[in-house]
């Protein structure tokens, strides 16, 4: 039997994370490594020829962070590795993607902002939240975006993603959220559903101070949130529809108002499907050791007990009455006072899109609702994140500027 807990939650799903990469490595050949620095390609091709399962020793790794620092000049991070969970593997896998992406330590930074505060009177426990930001590649456009991880997922899972976005001259920070990653919590586990709207919240409010300050003379600069799943329905919905009803304080600097927001598969509720049930029947029977549903080329999702399934199932379910407080603001009226931009999955067995129909109905003329008619697996997949949320990017910045030249 296999057993789980909530310390190898965390280091599994590092271990995962590190792996995609350098299965994403493996898939290098001499085109793919032009974005590569050329004193990195000779180390970056013998990481190439591996497998990811040959990787059972740190050694070679290590020493290909060891090289990779001594081409930068500087450590791959800024922060005490004593101060990060599993601090050398987080080195390591930033070291491989930044070699792998043609970035630097000077390009990708990350610290940690302190979230405090209440929502709607009732105070929630605060937490150190982590954050990686990119630089954009050439020209800024001042534009800011907040990216929002979806449960299970961290930043890590997002660097290709914000590779595209920092392409088309935005700047990015990435949060890791109380679930995994290192931010502080509890793994696999949320507090409330409010506490992830807080957490976006103080980021949010971090970014934008940031974002005044390096872009403030720049035209058009402005601070534009994206999630996903959880992540974008009690993260930067619930961040912009309680802070823009003012029912979301922070101790210290506020998030502004009317913000836009792009969300991805937000969950609001779940589906009827067999699926689930599956999954609701797993959760009860102690003898079942993994579940493991698959749509096409992609297994979206893998656990490996009743426990780590129960986990996804009891963290839902903890969110769902505070996501329906902050549906409920939105039936009153109290809608995000900017533009969202909706991507579902029409076949999305799990997070319902009917659910997505109802929230831009609702938003009505703020918003856009792109109903993808394709596979769930496209939809979870990174390229799908990448060219669909860098659409909804585009569209939300296009809208503002035909907003604001028709209002002047």
């Amino acid at each position: 039997m296999v057993f789980f807990s909530k310390n190898r939650w965390r280091s599994d799903l590092q271990m995962r994370a590190l792996r995609s990469e350098l299965a994403l490595v493996t898939q290098l050949n001499s085109q793919g490594m032009q974005d590569s620095a050329p004193e990195l390609q000779a180390p970056l091709g013998r990481l190439s020829k591996r497998t990811t399962r040959s990787f059972d020793d740190l050694g070679e790794l290590l020493a290909f962070r060891a090289d990779c620092e001594a081409f930068w000049g500087e450590p791959v991070t800024g922060l005490d590795l004593g101060r990060l969970r599993h601090g050398d593997l987080f080195a390591v896998h930033k070291a491989v993607a930044m070699a792998r992406l043609g970035r630097t330590p000077a390009d990708v930074t990350e610290g940690y902002c302190t979230a405090s505060g209440s929502v709607d009177g009732v105070r929630l426990f605060p937490r150190e939240i982590f954050w990686q930001r990119f630089k954009p590649i050439g020209q800024a456009n001042g534009r800011f975006v907040v990216v929002s991880p979806r449960f299970g997922e961290t930043g890590r899972d997002y660097y290709d993603a914000i590779q595209a976005m920092n392409h088309e001259g935005y700047d990015v920070v990435v949060m890791d959220h109380q679930w995994a990653g290192q931010s502080e919590g509890k793994a696999a586990e949320i507090d409330r559903g409010y506490g992830v709207a807080r957490d976006v919240a103080a980021i949010t409010a971090w970014a934008a101070t940031v974002q005044a300050r390096e872009y403030g003379d720049v035209p058009g600069a402005a601070v534009i949130l994206a999630g996903k799943a959880l992540g974008a329905s009690a993260g930067v919905l619930g961040a912009l529809t309680l802070s823009d009803a003012g029912l979301l304080k922070l101790d210290g600097r506020q998030m502004p108002e009317g913000l836009c927001g792009v969300l991805l598969s937000p969950w609001l509720g779940a589906t009827s499907s067999i699926e689930n049930s599956v999954r609701k029947w797993a959760s009860h029977f102690p003898l079942v050791e993994r579940v493991a549903v698959d749509y096409g080329e992609h297994t979206t999702l893998r656990l490996d007990s009743p426990r780590a399934l129960r986990s996804v199932l009891k963290t839902l379910e903890k969110a769902k009455p505070d996501i329906d407080a902050i549906c409920h603001q939105i039936e009153l009226g109290n809608t995000p006072k900017g533009r969202l931009y909706v991507i579902h999955g029409a076949h999305d067995p799990f997070v319902d899109p009917e659910k997505s129909v109802w929230l831009t109905s609702h938003v009505a003329q703020r918003a856009t609702l792109r109903m993808v008619d394709a596979r769930y697996a496209k939809t979870q997949s990174a390229p799908f994140m990448r060219e669909y949320v860098l659409d909804g990017l585009n569209a939300l910045v296009a809208q503002t500027i035909r907003f604001s030249d028709t209002s002047s």
